[in-house]
């Protein structure tokens, strides 16, 4: 298309737009769509269409109209939508700049993502982590094996997206190990506790903090103590209240970290002959 030299437009494959000559401009038209129109003029030295647009100074885009069937040039993001059929496969950093809907919903299943496993010090099965929509279950869990995931059912959340989730941290230990979350450590020990007995203790990962704390056990009976403006350093404490307990005792704690303004709680439970005793420190605020 062209007066003194040549623009041309070629479908290549049936999915590409080849650009195959660009030349000098004469007065003339173009029949190239813009917005669904056609026909839109240019003048020698740069493409000028009868709207205004600058091709070479506006920044003025090139994109195939779905509607139409033609090639789309404009200075907006089209509206149109592009259906990829199979694989679409894109390299580099991608930003979107509205939203992302991911699947239609398909019977019980709806929209899903898969997260490619780290390529070492990975001890999933399959080959992702899969995130989906399940009935009214947001699940997350490997694709392979037993699928071990979790899922968080939305049935059950409060209204106006007003619940919050929980952090914590747990794991068996044995004395002298300790579970950690935020700035507080906590683990079972033997000292302070009487001798054949063990209790919790407490300290600081980094930096000192005060706090107040209130636990209560049970054993044969229900008791509890509390103490209030405790400073915990990295060096652990000796029992907590001076408790000691044996194999299946568990004691319960809530832990008030004033420094920081955040609450804990945390369970004991001792294992057999004090070793692999159950942790689980929780944020609860």
């Amino acid at each position: 298309v062209g007066g003194s030299g040549a623009f041309g437009f070629g479908e290549s494959d049936g999915n590409h737009i080849t650009l195959l000559e660009l030349g000098a401009w004469s007065a003339g038209t173009m029949p190239v769509s813009k917005g669904g129109t056609g026909n839109s003029s240019y003048t020698s030295g740069s493409v000028i269409f009868s709207d205004g647009t600058n091709l070479a100074q506006n920044n003025t885009n090139f994109f195939w109209d779905n509607s139409n069937g033609r090639l789309g040039i404009g200075t907006n993001t089209p509206t149109t939508k592009l259906d990829v059929t199979g694989s679409l496969q894109v390299s580099g950093n991608t930003t979107l700049k509205s939203s992302l809907n991911i699947g239609t919903g398909v019977g019980a299943e709806g929209g899903e993502m898969q997260l490619a496993y780290a390529q070492t010090g990975n001890t999933l099965s399959g080959t992702a982590v899969v995130v989906d929509v399940y009935q009214d279950r947001l699940r997350i869990f490997e694709s392979g094996g037993n699928a071990r995931g979790v899922f968080l059912d939305l049935s059950k959340a409060p209204s106006g997206v007003g619940g919050e989730l929980m952090f914590k941290a747990s794991g068996l230990v044995n004395t002298g190990s300790f579970v950690t979350l935020d700035n507080v450590k906590v683990g079972p020990t033997r000292t302070g506790a009487g001798g054949g007995y063990a209790g919790l203790s407490v300290g600081a990962v980094s930096t000192s903090f005060v706090a107040d704390i209130s636990g209560f056990f049970s054993i044969n009976s229900v008791g509890g103590n509390t103490a209030t403006n405790i400073t915990y350093t990295t060096t652990a404490s000796s029992s907590i209240n001076g408790w000691g307990f044996t194999q299946g005792h568990q004691s319960t704690y809530i832990l008030n970290d004033t420094t920081n303004s955040r609450v804990y709680r945390i369970t004991l439970m001792i294992g057999a002959s004090y070793n692999n005793n159950f942790i689980s420190i929780e944020r609860l605020f």
